[in-house]
């Protein structure tokens, strides 16, 4: 089977999973990587350890699928019940297969355990006419069964529950046959700063009819997030010719549409998360960055620290908790205390993001039904290669120039957020975080 032919339907099993217990991982994992190679998922489903069920889901995603990842079921319980529902779902019986034993003694074998449970023959029975894929970490091989159903061929791929199992499977026995054989999408990604998503519709709308009338696999995503938008399209070219045409199509028509739509709210044409961009940038042009958080509780702190190469960025940080900083005794008003803030020797980064104010819930009043987050961006002033041209960007999101602040060395940007009362102070706070880190990545440019 050719990847190129496939549409692939997903199959979860697992009480643990359908009940929560357990978060799946398994099928974000499988459509990640198929979604790299322009293998399309149909449809994803979920179930638990019931024969009826599984064989229900197996029935509805072989009329619209050739192709069936499904995980779980392949232990030596009595809830383990894969092998035995897809025989009965290919009308065939299972058999027993000595080289899915051998894959069982030898696990037991890595555990240092010579003696194997009756229990675990059950792993050995299987589909007649699988294809074993074998598992180098677990007891439980894998298999693929196929027959025909619907007047087509169906293939269901079947592999463990626990990801690490699943994931080295996937990657070593289905991954590289799949990938060899397809053409990636074509994908364009756009991150669009305060612009909403049906104002961002209606500005592209015209463009994205003639896309889907054009190629009608395509797929158009809007991913809401706490103040910015990803917004992206992926075409799915099953011949050279159609990814010469698909390129065409987004270089000469498409691109130009969003890049004229969306004009100044684009942060930039990437995948890339939005923390991991603004450190490669500041990396790049070899900036630093320092925090003073009184609001955020150390979540913007979080959004930078724990992406790659951030320690080459950061300069340091103060988070505080109420009052109180363990290094630096302040007053319940930050910004008088900011003089004394200032003298710590990592407030000399090039851009510095002091933060305070108050979540909505503990400030509303009757009169003033929403809370008040304040932000300084200070930036120092020689790191700075277009100083009007950013002024006039950042203006452009609600940012204030702060004349009276400026020093010869340093120059102050001020923004102010109102949060409504329907937000809880978590909503909050990220959008706080969010706010900073985009308008962050708005000034990285002009560096």
């Amino acid at each position: 089977m050719s990847s190129i032919n496939i549409n692939v339907g997903l199959l979860i099993t697992g009480n643990e999973v359908l009940s929560a217990k357990v978060k799946d991982t398994n099928g974000p994992f499988i459509g990640m990587h198929l979604r790299k190679i322009g293998v399309p998922i149909k449809s994803s489903m979920m179930c638990a350890d019931n024969e009826a069920d599984i064989l229900d889901c197996l029935e509805y995603l072989s009329r619209r699928c050739n192709a069936i990842f499904m995980t779980g079921g392949l232990g030596p319980t009595t809830d383990d019940l894969t092998a035995a529902v897809v025989a009965k779902f290919f009308g065939v019986n299972t058999i027993f297969f000595d080289e899915a034993w051998e894959n069982c003694l030898e696990a037991y074998k890595k555990f240092n355990k010579t003696n194997v449970p009756d229990s675990n023959k059950k792993q050995a029975y299987l589909p007649e006419g699988s294809v074993i894929l074998p598992n180098k970490i677990g007891t439980a091989v894998g298999f693929k069964a196929t027959g025909k159903k619907h007047n087509k061929m169906v293939s269901v791929f079947c592999m463990p529950g626990v990801p690490y199992e699943m994931e080295a499977m996937f990657l070593k026995e289905i991954y590289p046959e799949l990938s060899s054989l397809s053409i990636p999408p074509l994908i364009k990604t756009w991150q669009v700063f305060y612009l909403g998503e049906s104002a961002m519709q209606t500005s592209i709308e015209e463009h994205e009819k003639k896309l889907q009338t054009k190629f009608p696999t395509a797929a158009i995503s809007y991913q809401a997030h706490a103040g910015f938008v990803t917004y992206s399209v992926s075409l799915f070219p099953r011949t050279q010719e159609q990814k010469l045409e698909s390129q065409k199509f987004l270089e000469d028509e498409f691109i130009p549409a969003v890049q004229k739509s969306f004009h100044k709210h684009i942060l930039y044409s990437d995948e890339t998360p939005l923390n991991q961009y603004i450190i490669d940038a500041l990396k790049q042009k070899r900036k630093t960055l320092a925090f003073v958080e009184a609001s955020c509780g150390g979540m913007l702190t979080h959004q930078v620290s724990t992406v790659k190469n951030a320690e080459d960025v950061m300069n340091g940080t103060v988070i505080l908790q109420g009052k109180k900083d363990k290094r630096v005794q302040l007053s319940s008003a930050l910004w008088d205390d900011m003089a004394q803030i200032k003298k710590l020797e990592f407030m000399k980064a090039d851009i510095c993001i002091t933060e305070w104010g108050a979540p909505a819930l503990e400030m509303a009043t009757e009169d003033v039904p929403h809370g008040h987050f304040n932000i300084i961006f200070s930036i120092n002033k020689q790191k700075i290669k277009d100083d009007i041209e950013m002024q006039t960007r950042l203006e452009g999101f609600a940012w204030k120039r702060e004349v009276e602040l400026e020093t010869p060395e340093r120059v102050n940007y001020s923004c102010e957020l109102n949060v409504s009362t329907r937000y809880g102070k978590e909503a909050q706070q990220t959008r706080v975080a969010l706010h900073c880190l985009c308008s962050l990545a708005l000034i990285v440019n002009y560096l």
